[in-house]
């Protein structure tokens, strides 16, 4: 968590340098961008929950027939290959296919590389578009053997020609990497956190907040006073004799002495562990032993048990919370909280109408989304052998209701 929140400032001042040593242009300063975009989706149950969500509702049903089509070496049908790109777009608004074409340079094969692995190398001219540089992970000096270098997706038909004749034929090339982006203009999109990255990590935050304050027990923490479990005398008496020259009776009053101090210790680690036995969460103490000089006789007076009191509010995140939770929703296409399942507006899970509209409204607002994925997919899929000539439209999560017309006015 401290590693994420040291990068947080990095996020909000991306760039995308050139890095001349490994060929690419980086993604963020250090080309950690979108790693660390994933992280502080990870640690955030509202990102994580309405990234999900509005992968949903870009892929919708699928596109129907085309969904079956195997297109992937694999066994993989579009509609697994669409998932994949979905989840991507859902977060970093763009995902990179790797293509395999055979010699009649149809596409073969379609593989969805995770987000993070592929960087765009420089173009070195209009129509080869320069490469694509894969790795496993940027950031793992071990995984550098897995780099490989691919081809930018190019549309020109001539070029993908020469490319396979110089690899040595179909079989031999390595193939494309094709990026689709909603945002063009930039080597590579803003993720949808990219201004709400504070918020999933406050939220982060105070879930590991209270997670702490569970395990230590520290709500509800009792102390208990006692007098010195060891005495001072018998400290003294114990002393280190190893390297003095004593008579044998005062060396048998200090072998006494240390042999009740380790007992006393016995028993004060005993007393300890009782203690423990009545914690919190996974053994974690709510009860705090604090040792007092006394000097009275009565040992009940000696031993007392004392509730310590906080201050801590249950109820003083809840609007830090609320606020974290409807910027990181506004981030992924304004999704209206009951779909994340916000306590503030449960009252909606008693109204299948009102619920019918927030998901018809959520639908909407992903319109733009839903319109840049499926045309990607057709591309995609004219590109490929067993391309049948038709266009797919995806079928939508939400099936509007029949309207019929009464007096003039539409009704539901």
């Amino acid at each position: 968590m401290k590693a994420l929140k040291a990068t947080l400032k990095k996020i909000s001042k991306k760039k995308n340098p050139y890095s001349t040593s490994a060929g690419i242009y980086n993604n963020g300063e250090d080309n950690g961008y979108s790693d660390r975009i994933q992280a502080y989706k990870d640690n955030s149950v509202t990102a994580l929950s309405v990234s999900d969500l509005m992968a949903k509702y870009i892929l919708g049903r699928g596109f129907g027939e085309l969904d079956k089509k195997i297109v992937n070496q694999d066994g993989k049908t579009m509609l697994e290959v669409a998932t994949d790109a979905s989840e991507d777009i859902s977060d970093f608004k763009g995902f990179w296919v790797h293509i395999t074409f055979n010699a009649n340079l149809k596409a073969t094969n379609f593989k969805v590389f995770p987000f993070s692995t592929c960087k765009a190398g420089l173009k070195d001219s209009k129509d080869y578009n320069g490469k694509i540089i894969y790795r496993d992970d940027w950031h793992d000096g071990n995984k550098k053997n897995t780099e490989v270098i691919y081809d930018a997706y190019t549309t020109n038909e001539k070029v993908r020609a020469e490319r396979i004749k110089a690899a040595g034929g179909a079989d031999k090339y390595k193939g494309e990497v094709v990026f689709f982006t909603m945002q063009p203009r930039l080597i590579y999109p803003l993720a949808r956190l990219h201004a709400v990255a504070n918020d999933a990590d406050t939220e982060a935050e105070i879930s590991n907040y209270k997670n702490i304050i569970v395990h230590d027990g520290f709500l509800g923490k009792m102390a208990v006073v006692t007098p010195p479990m060891i005495k001072d005398d018998i400290e003294e008496e114990a002393g280190d004799t190893d390297t003095l020259n004593l008579s044998d009776d005062v060396e048998v009053v200090a072998k006494e002495a240390r042999r009740e101090k380790a007992n006393l210790k016995s028993e004060s680690e005993n007393f300890a562990k009782t203690l423990n036995e009545f914690g919190g969460v996974n053994g974690q103490s709510t009860i705090l032993h604090i040792e007092l000089d006394y000097s009275g006789d009565d040992i009940e007076k000696a031993i007392k048990f004392e509730k310590i009191e906080t201050n801590i509010n249950p109820d003083f995140f809840k609007e830090i919370e609320a606020t974290c939770k409807d910027n990181i929703a506004s981030a992924y296409g304004n999704c209206p909280q009951v779909l994340i399942k916000n306590p503030e507006t449960a009252f909606f899970s008693g109204s299948g109408e009102q619920l019918l509209q927030a998901r018809l409204m959520y639908q909407d607002n992903t319109e733009k989304d839903r319109n840049f994925f499926k045309n990607a997919v057709n591309e995609l899929w004219k590109l490929h052998q067993d391309y049948d000539g038709q266009t797919y439209d995806i079928i939508p999560l939400v099936e509007k209701p029949k309207t019929v017309e009464e007096n003039g006015n539409t009704v539901y």
